[in-house]
């Protein structure tokens, strides 16, 4: 893979990244809906996935369901405490007692919340106010990731292979050690607990995505 190809799968990335973590993030406005099916990180999933993205956007297609609807599945899903709430946060998947029984709230290990804090602080980062309470959100690790990826894509740009090469490592290591840790067991969760097809089928979409990135994708593009 030369330079200019690296680069181009790197913006594929970062897009993907981003429209996931835009998925997650907020409960979507009718116009973001429309605009869904047209991003341009639709494009690079189709590249991705090949035959799986045409089947997964049928499900959808067929679904019909409202905005409305699709706004209240978020709010179960994402922000309202109660049977359908996932728990979206790293800290709720990664500590002793997880998720317990499901039932009750898990109890929060704040030193992993920090420590994917002092990861984007190394960057200059801080997650923003739309970030739903905590660094360790689903879409707010996702959206690093969208950033990891556009850094490398502009480093590759500039000819600059040893500063390309050090994002491609703290991609590697942020999937490793922080994202893939826990994000199988949550999306599992969203696919459970989802009311609308919406929520059901980006989140096995993100689950594909993360099952290549995580099978040697990234080191693999040298």
């Amino acid at each position: 893979m030369d330079l200019n190809e690296n680069q181009d799968f790197e913006k594929a990335r970062g897009a993907v990244y981003g429209f996931f973590s835009a998925i997650f993030k907020r409960p979507l406005t009718p116009e973001e809906l429309g605009r869904v099916m047209d991003e341009e990180a639709i494009s690079a999933l189709e590249s991705l996935f090949r035959g799986r993205r045409t089947r997964l956007m049928k499900r959808l297609e067929k679904a019909g369901e409202s905005i409305e609807e699709i706004q209240m599945d978020y709010e179960g899903l994402f922000r309202v405490p109660g049977e359908q709430f996932v728990h979206p946060f790293e800290s709720a998947y990664r500590t002793p007692a997880g998720l317990n029984d499901g039932k009750t709230r898990p109890v929060m290990d704040v030193t992993l919340a920090k420590k994917v804090m002092e990861v984007y602080a190394s960057e200059g980062l801080e997650p923003t106010a739309e970030s739903d309470d905590s660094a360790d959100h689903i879409a707010t690790e996702l959206e690093f990731m969208a950033y990891l990826c556009r850094r490398r894509a502009s480093l590759l740009a500039n000819g600059d292979k040893n500063a390309a090469r050090h994002y491609e490592i703290k991609q590697s290591n942020f999937l490793k050690e922080h994202l893939a840790c826990w994000a199988e067991p949550c999306l599992k969760k969203i696919e459970e607990n989802a009311a609308t097809p919406f929520y059901r089928v980006f989140a096995g979409f993100l689950q594909a995505f993360l099952e290549d990135e995580t099978g040697g994708r990234i080191a693999g593009s040298n």
